[in-house]
């Protein structure tokens, strides 16, 4: 039963919200955590999982730097909207829960999650499947000349010389980018956009 358990750790900044989590994680039999680093509590370590709060860029930013890391993040909604749901889960959540819902709601699809399941509202699994073809993304000028330059081959410190950005901003654009098409990998961004037509916007733009 013990090894049932699974360890949370709550990013909460509303102390009264945080601990109404906090009460339903240990009443739920869970164990809470208050790590000093996420990063390296959450890595590679089956069980556990991040409930986070998206209010602010900082949040969202946060949201794809922990999801980059492999935490199986749970992303909580306070405007649970489709643009919201598609910004979390394009983003690695493992699943996105609306923020207003009761704690032990959000308990229980944390649990889920951290098993490889995930529930969402019908509007986002309909919206997230559709019947049709998904549009291409839509890309800017400046991420259509980085998949150019991806493309032609150059390192990451050629398109930070191209664009004009330093090399550390550029690793960060890459991977605003990546996150943008669905994908961790330059090859991945290219078979994406290969298919999107992007490259040959982008080629003859």
């Amino acid at each position: 039963m013990a090894a049932r358990r699974i360890a949370f750790v709550v990013t909460e900044p509303a102390e009264s919200y945080r601990r109404g989590l906090q009460h339903a994680i240990t009443e739920a039999g869970h164990r809470l955590d208050e790590p000093v680093d996420i990063f390296a509590w959450g890595v590679d370590a089956p069980g556990r999982v991040l409930l986070h709060s998206l209010r602010t860029e900082e949040d969202c930013g946060l949201l794809g730097d922990f999801c980059q890391a492999g935490l199986c993040v749970v992303a909580l909604l306070p405007h649970p909207d489709l643009p919201a749901y598609r910004h979390a889960l394009g983003h690695g959540a493992a699943t996105a829960v609306d923020w207003n819902v009761r704690p032990d709601e959000i308990v229980a699809n944390a649990v889920d999650a951290v098993r490889g399941r995930s529930v969402l509202p019908t509007f986002v699994v309909n919206a997230l499947i559709g019947s049709e073809a998904p549009h291409p993304p839509v890309v800017t000028d400046e991420e259509h000349a980085i998949l150019r330059l991806l493309a032609s081959g150059f390192s990451v410190a050629q398109i930070a010389d191209e664009i004009g950005h330093s090399e550390r901003v550029m690793f960060r654009r890459l991977h605003e980018l990546y996150l943008h098409l669905g994908v961790r990998s330059r090859s991945e961004a290219l078979v994406v956009a290969e298919r999107a037509g992007l490259l040959r916007t982008a080629t003859t733009a």
